[in-house]
């Protein structure tokens, strides 16, 4: 038999043995089981968190017979206090915006506790949902007064307590605070910084900046150097009437914190566990090993990089779904949520901002949800950058970024102390005042010159004191910087200031290291 013939008969075979196996499948009744889905591993990183959890107060003042205290969220007395307000408050059936009486005025005999609220307020959460706002609530009354006795009074108060909205309802618990035991539990000593304080160094800093000025000019006609001051006069006045309050570390106190420059490190994940946690199935997934140290999982859609200091960024394609209106307290939900699954909670974070999608924008740009978080060491928040950040669209993640420190250590060699807020303060206002002024250069003999010089005068006293009527917040907390071109990180001590739209650090470490900052 040649090899055309031999070809010929294995062919026949492979035909006869095709339509055998066929006829089988058509004459015979078989039942196929469906496959199981894949033995996919149950990543978990703990319970998402509560609401209360995401949300809590920068701190809790406690306020007694002339004496403030600040308790701060690492001690064991902020979390008793806030979790009894969150379970009367926020958890109470009772609370509608029918509660919020018409503002008045304040007159304090008893003790009572300001929760201070930044970012995101459990207050604004619960007001903006259900129930809408009322009509003559100023929604900066985001905080809340509560005072210690038999008969607790709630109000909603802003930046101190000379007015606010009081709150109809009852409370329970907070007359078993006593103040014997509350000051027993060594609680850091706190001061008013008040808009008259801030009123009297801008005036003497302002004094200081015209007397320069007239220096630098020569003799200044009475007459105008008399309208100079007049104007910082007034200026002045008006910052005096804002009433504002700010509860700050007494300067003693700043001797006693434990917020000093300090370098850390970052937590370092199971990459491959998270990116299971991720994708799910990584038998579709590509990792990739880049030469600074990146490594990075994707299906072809969805990335995943883990970077070499301890950050990891997930991204997914955005959508254009229609925007599904859910209340803010939903969306904090599905955050905790997207972050127990994806790294685990870390009790250091504070929900700060915010941002959920407009129905005026159809374009799914527009369409994300934000929530980015501040970390906080020893109780005081890291302010220039958010260490978690989540976008979602609806309840589908697109964007998740984590840096999350885990270990911190004294900077070598570092000695020093911490700037009063007072010095900084005056610092800023004169660097407000001379920065604004740094070009003025007028021949004094020319009266033309000299009424320019006044506007413009008049506009940079204007334009600082605006600053300070408009202050919001006065923090004292933490800077995160790097060492260029390493993978070093370190932690500063800084003064944060807001006023309006603007928020400035400043140094707030003394010490002989001129490059520290």
């Amino acid at each position: 038999m040649n090899w055309e013939q031999i070809k010929t008969v294995l062919l026949v075979i492979l035909v006869i043995n095709s339509i055998f196996l066929t006829s089988r499948l058509w004459v015979t009744d078989y039942h196929y089981e469906r496959s199981e889905e894949p033995n996919i591993e149950e990543i978990t990183y703990g319970d998402n968190p509560e609401l209360f959890q995401q949300v809590k107060p920068e701190k809790i003042v406690y306020h007694a017979n002339e004496q403030i205290f600040l308790l701060r969220r690492d001690r064991e007395v902020y979390e008793q206090v806030w979790k009894l307000f969150w379970d009367n408050i926020i958890t109470g059936e009772n609370f509608t915006t029918g509660n919020i009486k018409d503002k008045e005025s304040l007159e304090l005999t008893k003790p009572y506790f300001i929760y201070k609220f930044s970012g995101v307020s459990p207050l604004n959460l619960m007001l903006n949902g259900e129930y809408g706002l009322p009509s003559n609530y100023d929604e900066e009354y985001s905080d809340l007064l509560v005072t210690l006795d038999e008969n607790p009074q709630i109000y909603l108060v802003d930046n101190g307590s000379q007015d606010g909205y009081p709150v109809n309802m009852s409370v329970l618990g907070f007359e078993e605070f006593e103040q014997e035991e509350l000051e027993k539990r060594n609680l850091e000593s706190g001061q008013e910084i008040t808009s008259q304080d801030i009123a009297e160094i801008f005036y003497h800093t302002g004094q200081e900046y015209l007397a320069d000025i007239e220096d630098l000019l020569g003799q200044v006609p009475d007459s105008i150097s008399k309208e100079w001051y007049e104007i910082l006069k007034l200026k002045s006045e008006e910052i005096h009437d804002k009433g504002y309050t700010m509860y700050l570390p007494t300067d003693k106190e700043l001797e006693n914190l434990d917020l000093i420059p300090q370098v850390l490190n970052f937590e370092e994940q199971n990459k491959e566990k998270l990116a299971k946690a991720f994708f799910l199935d990584l038998s579709f997934v590509r990792k990739i090993e880049e030469r600074d140290g990146t490594t990075i999982y994707t299906d072809g859609q969805r990335g995943l990089r883990f970077y070499p200091d301890g950050g990891l960024q997930y991204n997914a394609p955005q959508t254009r779904d229609s925007i599904r209106t859910a209340d803010s307290n939903t969306f904090l939900d599905r955050g905790g949520r997207f972050i127990s699954l994806y790294g685990g909670w870390v009790d250091n974070l504070k929900a700060a901002q915010l941002t959920t999608p407009s129905s005026e924008f159809q374009d799914s740009t527009y369409n994300l949800t934000e929530i980015n978080y501040l970390y906080y060491h020893h109780g005081f928040p890291i302010l220039n950058e958010f260490l978690l950040n989540i976008s979602m669209a609806d309840n589908k993640l697109v964007e998740y970024f984590r840096h999350i420190p885990e270990s911190f250590k004294k900077l070598d060699k570092e000695e020093g102390n911490l700037v009063e807020i007072q010095e900084i303060i005056k610092n800023w206002i004169a660097e407000e005042l001379y920065d604004g002024g740094e070009e003025l250069s007028f021949d004094i003999e020319q009266e033309q010159d000299l009424q320019v010089l006044t506007k413009e005068l008049e506009k940079q006293i204007l334009d600082a004191a605006n600053k300070l009527k408009g202050l919001d917040n006065i923090t004292l907390g933490y800077e995160l910087q790097s060492a260029e071109g390493e993978n070093e990180y370190y932690i500063l001590p800084v003064w944060n200031i807001e006023s309006g739209d603007e928020s400035k650090n400043f140094p707030a470490w003394n010490s002989s290291r001129d490059s520290l900052y």
